[in-house]
């Protein structure tokens, strides 16, 4: 499970950092590092 959900996050990091150049994907919390909850960011960049 720990090497799916792994997959899971780089390929949503890898999709939303592409989706859009002045959008920026960062996840500070993931259960997969040990966290208890996952805390996904989207940044607007101007």
């Amino acid at each position: 499970m720990e090497k799916l959900c792994q997959w899971m996050y780089d390929v949503a990091f890898e999709y939303f950092n592409s989706y859009y150049q002045n959008i920026k994907y960062l996840k500070d919390r993931m259960v997969v590092r040990g966290n208890e909850t996952c805390h996904e960011i989207f940044l607007w960049l101007d």
